[in-house]
């Protein structure tokens, strides 16, 4: 059972523990419950939030003395840029088959995989789409509306997602553009211009959820409609354009060399066609 079983540990909560035990620390269990939440705790959910803060790796508790993990510091826990790529590492890569949260990385995938401009309630049920769009029967957990919104969460902490209000109603939008960012440095660790299979490559080493990672491809080899080879999913074409606009990247074409296509934006004047690129340049991090 992972993160999103469970309506506890979200993450401003598993954040907020983290720091009050680093603050703490070593803190009993019912130091920190008094701190955290004062009142009775009939159904457990501090257990909760606790055994899951616990499986992420953040906190250790031996002999009812809960501190940080080893070799973790205050101080890289209250970094945020930190607490972040450690939360993706133990939720995204093998260090999950070991927490209980090995479902999530593959939850996220099929979020990524959507089709670009589908209106998705951030807290909605999602469960018939996964068995309409997917053969067999595993749904990664995400088996009800508050199992859905739980992953949103956790997408939207990660930089896989955005929530927007529309029309009075909270929705998600599949957006990696964060995430993407924040791995940069390392795909274009070697260069400074890419091609696009050699972006798409790199960048999935480190993001299996996103094109040729190990989790994506999982996802999409069940998925019945297909995205066909060279084309960037919605997801990921819109995160490409915001980075452009940012001048963070520059998307070129060369006809001499292999193309890619990239979704427009739904806000572009060409919505619906597909762009043509063959090379991703860095421009600054």
């Amino acid at each position: 059972m992972s993160v999103i079983s469970y309506y506890e540990p979200t993450p401003n909560r598993v954040r907020a523990l983290t720091r009050l035990v680093a603050l703490l620390q070593p803190a009993t269990r019912s130091t920190l419950r008094e701190h955290f939440m004062p009142e009775a705790d009939s159904g457990g959910q501090f257990g909760n939030l606790i055994r899951e803060t616990t499986n992420l790796g953040l906190i250790g508790d031996e002999k009812d003395q809960i501190a940080l993990k080893s070799p973790l510091t205050p101080t890289e826990v209250a970094d945020n840029e930190f607490f972040v790529s450690f939360v993706e590492r133990a939720l995204l890569t093998q260090e999950a088959d070991t927490s209980g949260n090995s479902e999530f990385r593959y939850a996220l995938s099929w979020l990524l995989s959507q089709p670009s401009g589908a209106s998705i309630g951030w807290n909605s049920d999602q469960h018939r789409n996964m068995q309409a769009q997917m053969d067999g029967e595993n749904l990664y957990e995400v088996s009800n509306k508050e199992r859905f919104a739980m992953l949103c969460y956790w997408a939207q902490y990660l930089g896989y997602a955005a929530g927007l209000p529309i029309g009075g109603t909270a929705v998600v939008v599949p957006d990696p553009t964060e995430a993407i960012a924040r791995h940069l440095e390392r795909v274009f660790s070697e260069a400074t211009q890419l091609d696009v299979g050699q972006f798409v490559e790199r960048l999935g080493r480190g993001c299996p959820v996103l094109e040729t990672g190990v989790a994506r491809r999982t996802v999409e080899e069940r998925m019945r409609a297909k995205r066909a080879a060279n084309e960037l999913s919605p997801a990921s074409s819109l995160a490409l354009w915001r980075l452009e606009s940012r001048r963070k990247i520059r998307l070129t074409h060369a006809s001499d060399a292999t193309t890619w296509l990239m979704a427009t934006t739904i806000a572009s004047s060409d919505a619906g066609k597909s762009r043509q690129i063959s090379h991703i340049e860095l421009l600054q991090l």
